[in-house]
């Protein structure tokens, strides 16, 4: 399944006593929704430009989906001094 959630975990520090931590999960799936009317409507080009390289269309279809469903579990961080940010997809 594609990742629906992302977590995303922030940490600033400013000095020596203020520090900001902050979660947020932030809904992937609205995303996806915005997107799809987006992929509909370039499904046909798609399609030609496939056969245009000879590859089958259902195929690599198959396999796009695939790496978009690997990506659920994903981990990755950032940090730059004492600030920091994680996200995962869930």
């Amino acid at each position: 399944m594609i990742p629906l959630v992302a977590s995303v975990h922030i940490q600033v520090r400013r000095g020596e006593q203020r520090r900001l931590r902050l979660w947020l999960p932030v809904p992937i799936v609205i995303v996806w929704l915005l997107l799809l009317p987006i992929a509909v409507v370039l499904l046909p080009v798609f399609v030609v430009a496939c056969l245009a390289v000879r590859l089958r269309p259902l195929r690599t279809l198959s396999v796009i989906w695939g790496v978009l469903s690997a990506l659920a579990g994903t981990e990755f961080a950032l940090q730059h001094g004492e600030s920091a940010i994680h996200v995962h997809l869930t």
